[in-house]
């Protein structure tokens, strides 16, 4: 996962709603901002208690400070809300830190690169506007055992430069995610399919990534540690 880059943009955009007084209270929102995009980059590497950490510290910087109405401290309690239900499949941690966050600000959004199906169903369920997945992927939830199972994405915000899109599954004896590149259609989606060799077993776990021209995820349906599933019945 790459989430640095929208996070820190969405913290930086956050800053501007509202104004810090003083010099001392603006090096405390950078110290948070800095804990902030450090935890991302834990995110990237799936280094959950490393993330974890640093987003505490950071709400520990906010309330010293006296930061309690500042949007920082909003996207602080987001970005732990996902790590909490991501990395520690702890939904009920998740849903208490998406409610404070929406306390704080009660138009704050996902963070885009971090919504899967279910962090956006929990992030509703604490209050929150709809999210949905920056792209729309269609696969069926069942199948049956080798059988090729065809998939479709759209991009799901237009202003997104995503060039391509890749479906990433993982075969089910093995544990590392296989990549492979859906083809654009002249109606701008994008298809392809999961091949028949990995329809085995119970279940396929398996998400879709669109890159940017420089090749870096921007839009994701699912991710590595939330992947979509797919249950594999017998004929």
């Amino acid at each position: 996962m790459r989430l640095a880059q929208a996070g820190v943009a969405l913290i930086v955009v956050a800053l501007s709603a509202g104004p810090v007084r003083g010099q001392e209270q603006q090096t405390d929102v950078d110290k948070i901002i800095k804990l902030n995009k450090a935890a991302l980059d834990d995110i990237d590497s799936l280094a959950w208690e490393d993330a974890k950490k640093k987003l505490v510290d950071a709400l520990a910087v906010a309330d010293k400070a006296g930061l309690d109405k500042h949007p920082v401290k909003a996207r602080t309690y987001v970005h732990l809300g996902y790590v909490h239900i991501t990395g520690f499949n702890n939904r009920e941690q998740g849903e208490r830190s998406f409610r404070h966050a929406l306390e704080i600000q009660s138009d704050i959004k996902l963070t885009r690169s971090m919504v899967t199906p279910g962090v956006a169903e929990i992030f509703e369920r604490a209050g929150g506007a709809p999210s949905r997945p920056t792209l729309d992927c269609l696969a069926p939830h069942q199948t049956r055992i080798d059988e090729a199972v065809p998939v479709r994405c759209a991009v799901a915000a237009s202003e997104l430069p995503v060039t391509k899109v890749f479906l990433l599954f993982r075969d089910p004896s093995k544990r590392r995610f296989t990549e492979a590149e859906l083809k654009k259609t002249p109606d701008g989606t994008f298809q392809g399919e999961i091949p028949q060799r990995v329809i085995y077993g119970e279940s396929l776990q398996f998400y879709f990534e669109g890159r940017n021209a420089a090749g870096k995820p921007i839009a994701r349906n699912g991710n590595e540690r939330s992947p979509n599933l797919i249950t594999i019945v017998k004929r």
